[in-house]
């Protein structure tokens, strides 16, 4: 008799259940078909449009260039792989690291700027919300009335030179902006200013591999981290954006001007 019991008491949970159940299932799955057919896409198309090659983007052979780190977001690496892939078709005349005051006596930074010939600005910490940026801007509008710079590289990690971008083209210099290949956003909106992107590739600073582990977002709306294996690299950010966008996952990043 129990086991007859059990028997009719599952009978009415699928009865009851099963509908609610077709019904998750059909939303998940079509959700899921349209994510699936944009994705698809994805391999059909090249990598980010918004970060050409540096063969494409860079200045002509020849050209003087200024390069402005901004050393509180970026490190040696990024500037090592920053000046290699100005010297591929540029001269760059002048190298400049924006930081708190007392980053030149760090026994690293002091061995490779002394290499590498790029002199140091101290940034005083007071006062202001970012200095270091604040440094920038002064300086690259200052170098857009030079005759001596005909490119204003900037190396950076954040869209906060958006604004110094507009005014450097509207004075006739041609700016560059470089960051890490994986800022394909802040690439975007430097990219809609007209201004030449170069996207440094993580191998060419060092870094063995962006990622180790993974989150999963199974379909009953439980997650699970594990360690990335054969996970393929989705190459068309812009495309996988707005699907994420269309199934309301994040919002679009705005600049305010």
């Amino acid at each position: 008799r129990k086991v007859l019991a059990r028997r009719l008491d599952m009978c009415s949970f699928f009865e009851a259940g099963l509908p609610t159940l077709f019904a998750c299932t059909r939303r998940i799955y079509l959700a899921h078909s349209s994510a699936c057919k944009n994705l698809k896409a994805l391999s059909a198309k090249p990598m980010f449009q918004q970060c050409r090659s540096i063969k494409v983007q860079l200045p002509k052979k020849g050209s003087s260039i200024a390069l402005l780190v901004d050393g509180d977001s970026c490190g040696t690496a990024q500037i090592d792989a920053a000046l290699k892939a100005l010297r591929c078709n540029g001269n760059v005349v002048m190298k400049t690291v924006f930081a708190e005051p007392g980053r030149d006596t760090n026994k690293r930074w002091s061995n490779f700027m002394q290499t590498n010939r790029i002199s140091f600005r101290a940034v005083p910490r007071a006062g202001e919300e970012d200095p270091t940026d604040s440094a920038m801007q002064e300086e690259a509008k200052q170098l857009a009335a030079s005759t001596s710079i005909e490119n204003i590289a900037l190396l950076t990690c954040d869209s906060d030179f958006v604004d110094v971008v507009k005014h450097t083209l509207k004075s006739g210099k041609q700016p560059i902006v470089i960051l890490p290949r994986t800022m394909h956003r802040t690439a975007k909106l430097y990219e809609e200013t007209n201004a030449q992107v170069v996207c440094l590739d993580p191998a060419a600073m060092g870094h063995k591999t962006a990622s180790t582990v993974i989150a999963y977002l199974h379909a009953d709306g439980t997650g699970s981290i594990g360690p990335m294996k054969d996970f393929r690299r989705c190459d068309n950010v812009e495309m996988l954006s707005k699907t994420l966008m269309a199934l309301d996952y994040f919002k679009p990043l705005r600049h305010n001007s």
